[in-house]
């Protein structure tokens, strides 16, 4: 068992430091990708902590203790901070978040390091000292807990800014972040799996192993994944007035001081420049873009998507790929392309992201649209 453990603990290490090391060759200076790294190293302490303690090297149990003790509270901020990082485009961003971090450090100054200090030297460092390994349980409980917290206020803020995307791409791909959203669910097992573990230690202290090498390597593989991924990722910005506070609900029509007669020809200019000028069939079309082409700022054409045309920017886009994609199956002009083929010069970036709309537009697959199209007609 402990050389299935030594090796998996020396491979996560192993490929952590790989994963840190491309993202401090990676082009992008992005804080996005230095909080990953923050996060990379703290987690080979963590493992090099789980090696010493497995092989019995003391003066690397030491190094690595404070890190260890506190990964697990401040992980959850860092991940928090990241999400938000990816979004949004500002220098001052981990100092406006400083206050999450308030509890990590408290822990780290008034427990974790008395708790090193009593442990390995019999230093008293406060007057409780000694008291601290019995309120240990406690603060096991209050980890995870916390982390808990933070990994499901990561996910609510996922699915918002996945809201807001839709607002103005009309292609998803690579900025969905649905590989953090897996993450975060592997997260919440990865708590459930250390309290179970942490019962099993508690009822069968005979046991010589710690059953916590048991999180670790679920630690391992998930990690693996967000730095496969994490690497990849690069910024998703979105305009500040959709994030002003994140949760805000768009402006209103009203507040931008449009009248119905307004709305009326905006929206009919909206329909003509992309029915004339096919400006769908650009795969990287935005917001911004189409903004552009009817003379209107990012926010009044949201508006106006949103509230009167009951829609969102993305289904809006997608609906003309759609209409184009069954105008030109049906067509001869275009029998020497595949059904993909099509789809990708009608606008679509990914072959799972069309054949998911088509079937929610049509309530079938595309070749079987195709097979039928004379039905359609």
């Amino acid at each position: 068992m402990e050389i299935i453990l030594n090796f998996l603990l020396i491979s996560g290490i192993v490929i952590n430091t790989i994963i840190i090391w491309l993202l401090t060759k990676t082009n992008k200076s992005a804080l996005a990708q230095k909080i990953l790294i923050v996060i990379f190293i703290g987690i080979v302490f963590l493992l090099l902590n789980f090696y010493a303690e497995l092989n019995k090297i003391r003066l690397l149990h030491i190094l690595t203790f404070n890190i260890q003790d506190t990964i697990t509270l401040f992980f959850g901020p860092l991940l928090y901070v990241y999400v938000k990082s990816l979004f949004i485009e500002d220098k001052k961003l981990i100092r406006k978040n400083r206050f999450h971090f308030i509890f990590p450090l408290l822990y780290l100054m008034v427990y974790s390091i008395p708790d090193l200090f009593y442990s390995y030297f019999e230093i008293k460092l406060t007057p409780f000292a000694e008291n601290l390994y019995a309120i240990n349980d406690y603060f096991f409980v209050i980890n995870d807990f916390y982390l808990l917290i933070y990994l499901l206020l990561t996910l609510k803020l996922l699915s918002t800014y996945n809201k807001v995307a839709r607002s103005i791409y009309s292609n998803l791909k690579d900025k969905e972040l649905r590989w953090v959203k897996y993450f975060i669910v592997c997260g919440i097992f990865i708590i459930i799996v250390d309290i179970f573990t942490y019962v099993y230690d508690y009822f069968y202290t005979e046991q010589e192993l710690n059953s916590g090498f048991v999180t670790v390597g679920f630690i391992v593989i998930m990690l693996f994944f967000l730095g496969y991924y994490g690497v990849k990722q690069s910024k998703i910005l979105v305009p500040e007035f959709l994030l002003n506070p994140v949760i805000n609900k768009e402006p209103s029509v009203n507040s931008i001081k449009m009248n119905p007669i307004e709305i009326e020809e905006r929206i009919s200019k909206i329909k003509e420049v992309l029915s004339k000028e096919r400006l769908f069939l650009d795969e990287d079309l935005t917001l911004n873009k189409l903004a552009n082409k009817v003379s209107l700022n990012d926010k009044k054409l949201s508006a106006i998507i949103n509230q009167e045309m009951n829609t969102s920017f993305y289904d809006l886009i997608n609906s003309y790929r759609l209409e184009e994609f069954k105008r030109r199956v049906s067509s001869d002009e275009f029998s020497n392309l595949t059904i993909l083929g099509i789809a990708y010069d009608c606008g679509f970036k990914t072959k799972s992201t069309f054949n998911r709309l088509f079937k929610l537009n049509t309530g079938m697959a595309p070749s079987e649209y195709k097979k039928n199209e004379n039905k359609f007609q």
